[in-house]
This record gives structure tokens, C-alpha cells and sequence, in this order.
């Protein structure tokens, strides 16, 4: 467990190489996709390069976007709530 939270702390720690990391692994992926084209796409937008790259990115962002919402909606408290009850 020691070293579980020992490699977290670093990884905390490089936050900005992580970052930098999965967008580069996102790239490469991006730029093998130019070369390699579906042979039987399942509808035209899978003829552009990066596509599910793309498309995978939009909805992780909006997904996001609708958790915190939730979040903040349900689970946020008046700053007197707890001085009420």
C-alpha cells in the first residue's frame, strides 16, 4: 500500500508530464489514423482522420461538464445548512 501512495504522490507530482504524455499518445494515434482509413466505414464521418480522437475527446469534455453540474446540484449546501439542523 506504501508504495501505491508513494507512486501516486509522484504522479501528482508530474502532473504537467502526464498531461503532456496522453496528449502526445492522442497525437500519435491521430497521425496513424491519417494512414490507416476503415475499409467499410459505417458512416462518412469515420472517413476523417482523428475522428473518434476527436469525437471521444467532445463527449469525455461535455460528460464532464454534466457531472459537475449534477454535482453541484445536488451534493452543493447552503454555507448555513449545517447551523439550521
Amino acid at each position: 500500500m506504501a508504495i501505491l501512495s508513494k507512486w501516486l504522490t509522484k504522479a501528482q507530482q508530474k502532473k504537467m508530464w502526464w498531461k503532456k504524455f496522453f496528449f502526445t499518445c492522442l497525437a500519435i494515434l491521430v497521425i496513424i489514423n491519417i494512414f490507416l482509413k476503415p475499409h467499410h466505414p459505417h458512416f462518412k464521418a469515420e472517413l476523417i482522420p482523428g475522428f473518434w480522437a476527436i469525437f471521444g475527446f467532445g463527449c469525455t469534455i461535455i460528460l464532464v461538464k454534466i457531472a459537475k453540474g449534477c454535482a453541484h446540484t445536488f451534493l452543493g449546501k447552503d454555507e448555513d445548512f449545517y447551523e439550521r439542523n
